[in-house]
């Protein structure tokens, strides 16, 4: 799946996902923020990616930042502990991430907060 694709993908669980914390279906979604039913569809299925004016409506809509909208979040309601996160980082300001990175920000971070 090329980048374009999981950028839709991702914008589709998300835009669901605040749909549902709001109780509101597609079709009234779409009415509410004067936008085309069919395209809120494209939207909610991955087909097609909102302009950003779209987005910066939506984020309005569901008061939350826009980078709600165009960024992988867990909408699983699991826990965000910071060290599952770690599991996950790839690079920081463009550059790959080590085994040895992680570690070391681990170790930081145990001292850090072991000083509270």
């Amino acid at each position: 799946m090329d980048n374009t694709q999981v950028n839709k993908q991702i914008m589709a669980e998300n835009i669901k996902h605040y749909l549902k914390l709001k109780n509101i279906n597609v079709k009234d979604f779409a009415k509410q923020l004067g936008f085309k039913y069919t395209t809120v569809l494209d939207w909610v299925n991955a087909h097609t990616y909102p302009r950003i004016d779209k987005i910066e409506e939506m984020a309005r809509y569901f008061n939350i930042d826009k980078s709600k909208l165009v960024e992988r979040h867990d909408t699983t309601g699991a826990e965000s502990d910071l060290s599952k996160m770690l599991k996950n980082v790839e690079s920081y300001d463009g550059k790959p991430v080590t085994d040895n990175d992680i570690e070391a920000i681990r170790i930081f971070l145990q001292g850090r907060f072991s000083n509270r």
